[in-house]
């Protein structure tokens, strides 16, 4: 970077435009890992599952723990293990 702007290279300006702009991307992608880290456990139980509808039912609590209310006051939710 630095040789690019000693030169006066006319590819320094979007060199430079181009490393912010993974820099974004990678905080972006940092904060993804972050957040969705504490997931991991729930997605295996369903990844090793041979009856999605016989699932944990840890992963039944933390859906519905991490399911943000509609406007409307209800909870979305899995249907029940029995439903069709």
């Amino acid at each position: 970077m630095k040789v690019l702007e000693l030169t006066k290279s006319p590819y320094y300006t979007a060199f430079s435009a181009l490393i912010k702009e993974v820099n974004f991307a990678h905080a972006e992608a940092t904060d993804n890992v972050r957040f969705l880290k504490p997931l991991t456990l729930y997605f295996e139980q369903l990844h090793n599952l041979d009856n999605f509808k016989a699932r944990p039912p840890s992963v039944e609590a933390a859906v519905a723990a991490r399911i943000p209310r509609a406007s409307s006051g209800s909870v979305c939710r899995f249907p029940s293990a029995g439903a069709a």
